[in-house]
């Protein structure tokens, strides 16, 4: 196994699409083998990593969580 590459299919920039076209023919090039993780499907692969990482997932900041919050306290 190479390394992942996350990438995107869903870009309005035409600099984005040519610079993930660069890295792809660079890591070819170079014979390195890669695993292309598409981040606009889905979104699942990140989560996935965490779980395979076994680390605790990350709280929401208090502004999203639904309890009184307490400034300074």
């Amino acid at each position: 196994m190479g390394i992942k590459l996350y990438y995107t299919t869903v870009t309005a920039s035409r600099t984005v699409k040519s610079q993930q076209a660069e890295v792809m023919r660079i890591l070819e090039s170079k014979s390195i083998q890669y695993e292309l993780i598409d981040i606009s499907v889905g979104g699942g692969a990140p989560r996935r990593d965490e779980k395979q990482s076994r680390k605790p997932l990350r709280c929401p900041p208090p502004a999203l969580q639904r309890r009184p919050v307490l400034w300074g306290l």
